[in-house]
């Protein structure tokens, strides 16, 4: 267990460095202006760069692919009439939502590259081209139906449409299957920026940690973290093994699906009228929780579920 967590150190070392410097050194524009950079230019660029390597997907990679979507799409579906019949306001249902049903994809392929190597860092890229799209679409349709902003049908659909993250999911993937070659000045210059993404998106995790929480959202900020890090890994966990999957897939498949939710859903949160506060709480309890469940979902894995 001790060799476990030590793998996973850099990532969870990178997570505490951010939020050292966010609280006594660099300030919020800073982070803002890297939020930017990570979102529009070295994500999508990293997304690309592993993606149009793939040349094909295997049957297995697809059971592996689908325990997670169907994991994820059940558990939060079930989530949404739940919360529905409790009438928990719908500004608080999507944060709800997305804190179960969105993945930081930042964590998984970082998480994924130190366990796995390469060949993890392939994998769960093809994780978020399929798990992208599905997801921010929800995100939006459930942020333009319940939040406070007033938003047109074509500026909801723009934001899903434009997402440079599905762009560059869809782009990698038409470069891969089509069997095309990027230059190789091109493509080396693509992969140093790749190389620069992964730690600065794990800082800038950190640095969005908040550390007060009202106690009114107390019940609500940890039955999210509990589907969240516990009732969807297990979930996909089960029907990975039920279809057949195993060793580097399963444990690529659990680490993406215990994986704290998207640190971009508190940013839309606050520009479609979502409950932000709640939204803010809930990502640094799950953050600060997965510390300890990442480590314990790769150890069932690799001793339990072999």
């Amino acid at each position: 267990m001790f060799e476990l967590f030590a793998i996973l150190s850099p990532l969870f070392l990178l997570l505490a460095l951010g939020a050292v410097l966010r609280r006594f050194w660099f300030k919020d524009d800073l982070w803002a202006a890297l939020e930017r950079l990570l979102f529009y230019v070295l994500f999508p660029v990293l997304i690309v760069h592993q993606l149009s390597r793939l040349r094909s997907v295997s049957e297995d990679q697809i059971w592996m692919c689908l325990s997670v979507l169907i994991a994820s799409m059940a558990v939060a579906g079930l989530v949404f009439f739940a919360v529905r019949a409790g009438n928990v306001p719908g500004r608080s249902l999507t944060s709800i939502l997305q804190g179960v049903a969105r993945y930081n994809v930042f964590v998984a392929l970082a998480a994924a590259q130190l366990v796995y190597g390469a060949d993890g860092l392939m994998l769960s890229a093809l994780l978020v081209a399929i798990m992208t799209p599905p997801n921010n679409f929800t995100s939006v349709w459930l942020l333009a139906k319940y939040g406070k902003a007033d938003l047109e049908r074509s500026v909801v659909m723009k934001r899903v449409l434009l997402n440079p993250n599905i762009l560059a999911c869809f782009l990698g993937l038409a470069i891969g299957f089509g069997g095309l070659q990027i230059p190789a000045m091109i493509d080396e210059t693509l992969g140093m920026l790749a190389k620069a993404t992964l730690p600065l998106s794990l800082l800038a995790v950190g640095a969005g940690i908040a550390w007060s929480m009202p106690s009114a959202s107390w019940r609500m900020v940890a039955g999210t973290t509990l589907l969240k890090l516990l009732v969807i890994p297990a979930a996909a966990l089960a029907l990975g093994q039920f279809w057949g999957v195993s060793g580097m897939m399963l444990g690529v498949a659990v680490l993406y699906a215990a994986t704290p939710a998207a640190t971009s859903g508190y940013i839309m949160a606050r520009q479609m009228g979502g409950d932000a506060e709640l939204m803010a709480n809930i990502l640094s309890i799950e953050t600060l929780c997965s510390v300890l469940t990442l480590p314990l979902w790769l150890y069932w894995v690799q001793n339990f579920a072999a």
